[in-house]
Formats: C-alpha cells, structure tokens, sequence
C-alpha cells in the first residue's frame, strides 16, 4: 500500500471499535478469518470495549514551527545572546544520551535546543553567532526534526554545537538503554509506569504510529530505536512520538519490528525476565506487553504493513515477549504465526 494511500485511511472516519461480550480476559491472538479481516483479539475485553475518542489533533500540528518563525521569534527575543546560558548554565534538560543533551527554552513551546558533545568547541565570541536553515526532512509531521543550527565562532572555525529541534510532546518512555541491565525497584517501577501508559493508549494512537513509521522510512529515515528514551508517550493528546531520527542504514528494514522492541522496553524487559527476582512484576509486565502487542498487530493488520529481519526484531522473537500472543514457544514457530497473519516478509 503506498504510504499516501495509508495516510488517507488514517485520516478518514473513525469507525467505533467494540468487542463483543463472550472476549474472555486471556483471549490469544488466533490465525483465523476473524484476524484476516483485521478483527484481531484482544487480551482484554475492557481495551476496545468503548468508542473510541481520540481526542484533539495534536495542538502543536497547528503552530507554525518553519526556519522562517523561528529566525523571526528568535531576532524579536534575543535569542543567540542566550544559547549558552539555556544549554549550559540554567536550561531545564528534557533528555540525553550518548550524542548530546537537549534542553527546554524557557520562553517557547514550539522548539528546543539539542547541544551535541563536543567537548573542543570553545565559543570566542557570541556576537558573531549565526543561524543557519537546515533543512525540513519531514515538513508534513513533527518527528523532532532539526531546523536550524547554531554557528558560534571558535578560533579559527564556526562550529555547530547547538543544534534547534521541533518541539515534541510526551513523557519519555521506558529505561533507558544505558541502564538497561539494572534490574533494580526504581527502574522495575520506570518499566512497569511506562508499559502501562503505552498499553491504555487507544487503538488509534497505534494506527498513526504506524503510519508515521511507514511515512518516515519512505522519506529514508529511520527512528533510533536502541533506546526507548527516543519515545514520547503524551496521555493527554494521546499519541505517540518520535525523537532523534536518523539517515536509514538499513534500506531494507522496514523499522516496524525495531520500533515495536522500544515499545516493549526491550532491552529492560528481556533482562528482567531472566532475573530470578520480581516475580509478580513480571506478570504484570507481560499484561501490559500483551495488550500492546496486540494493538501493534492490529494496527498493522489494518495498514497491510508487514515485519521483517533486523536486529531488534530478532531479539523480540527468540525472548518470550511474542509466546502468549501468538500462542507460540520457539522462534520459528512464532514466525510462522506472523507469516500466516501476513504480518512478516522475508
């Protein structure tokens, strides 16, 4: 299905979604007729058992995030005589990791500031400091992307430390990768908080995430899906979002399995089920799992997208993440539930 074609159908009339009385509480997902047809089941009866009511567009869809208003709203506040106080001085960081830190600006909500880790830039004058465009990857959908960068004067080269993104909305999600092996109450408590969130999210917060992946990769893109800190869950808008997008390195995947390992907390969650401790907070993790996992199915059943190798995918498949789903124990047999479901392509 072209990627416009998908778009439309996300964007048509929202049908109300109910499941009928006699779903029991651990109904698997079944390769049957019923899911061909896009009907798949559910784990719990009460997920899909209301209208759905997405709420709201995304207000920030609507605000006027372009180069052009930035540079405007940026010359009327003085704003590059405050780079280095927001980013390194007084700013409230929002999120970092192994490339850099990124920081709110105090006095907008459209953009941030991304500071890269460049430790040998050292700023000789501020006054001289430039903005230069950079280009929209993504014009018709906020990914976080870059629209300008910041030149600051460093001896005998302008560098680019500063770096502004569109503004995303949400909480970050999951443990991040760097403590992923830290099986401890905190991060148990951060994984438990996060899959939970994700799990109560509608049915059509999964749809549009599907489609923004399908949209994203065919612009050549990819979503860092290493670390499931590059996920925003936003409850009130209801929606999921992606941060830190990269050049695609693998022209062949078509992320959908990547992204779903960062939605599980795969990393965390894999180590936690090979810890002998936290018993019932694996049971937990694995309900919550579940009713993500079969919403992330179903939104690609209804979007005739499809999964395939890669890296991330593959440690979904040999963890036991997919067993109660698919209602399958050893890998290729997993697989050959998705093949039926025409959900994986080699």
């Amino acid at each position: 299905m072209k990627i416009c074609e998908l778009r439309n159908k996300y964007y048509s009339k929202k049908e109300n979604i109910k499941l009928s009385e006699n779903l029991k509480q651990n109904t698997l997902l079944q390769a049957s007729e019923s899911i061909k047809s896009c009907k798949l089941s559910i784990l719990s009866k009460d997920v899909f058992e209301r209208n759905i009511s997405f709420g709201k567009e995304n207000s920030d869809n609507s605000k006027d995030m372009s180069f052009e208003s930035f540079k405007d709203w940026s010359d009327r506040t003085a704003f590059v005589t405050r780079v280095k106080d927001i980013a390194d001085i007084s700013g409230k960081i929002l999120g970092s990791g192994f490339e850099g830190s990124t920081f709110e600006i105090p006095d907008s909500d459209k953009w941030v500031i991304k500071k890269y880790n460049r430790a040998d830039i050292i700023p000789v004058s501020l006054s001289e400091t430039e903005i230069v465009k950079v280009e929209d990857i993504s014009p018709e959908l906020n990914i976080g992307q870059c629209i300008a960068r910041i030149n600051i004067p460093c001896g005998k080269n302008y560098s680019s430390v500063y770096y502004i993104l569109k503004r995303q909305t949400g909480k970050s999600y999951g443990v991040p990768f760097s403590s992923s092996d830290e099986i401890n109450e905190v991060n148990v408590n951060i994984h438990l908080k996060s899959l939970k969130s994700l799990s109560e999210m509608p049915q059509e917060a999964f749809d549009k995430c599907i489609s923004d992946i399908a949209y994203i990769t065919e612009r050549n893109y990819e979503i860092d899906c290493c670390n499931p800190y590059n996920f925003l869950i936003d409850e009130d808008r209801k929606s999921i979002n992606f941060v830190d997008i990269i050049d695609r390195y693998n022209k062949e995947s078509t992320q959908f399995g990547e992204v779903l390992f960062a939605l599980l907390d795969g990393m965390f969650a894999i180590n936690l089920e090979k810890n002998p401790s936290f018993t019932d907070e694996k049971i937990e993790s694995a309900l919550y799992s579940d009713k993500i996992i079969s919403k992330y199915l179903k939104a690609m059943k209804k979007a005739n997208v499809a999964f395939n190798e890669g890296k991330y995918f593959n440690k979904i498949l040999s963890s036991k993440l997919l067993d109660r789903v698919l209602n399958g124990k050893s890998t290729d047999e997993k697989l050959q539930r998705l093949k039926g479901l025409g959900l994986f392509e080699a």
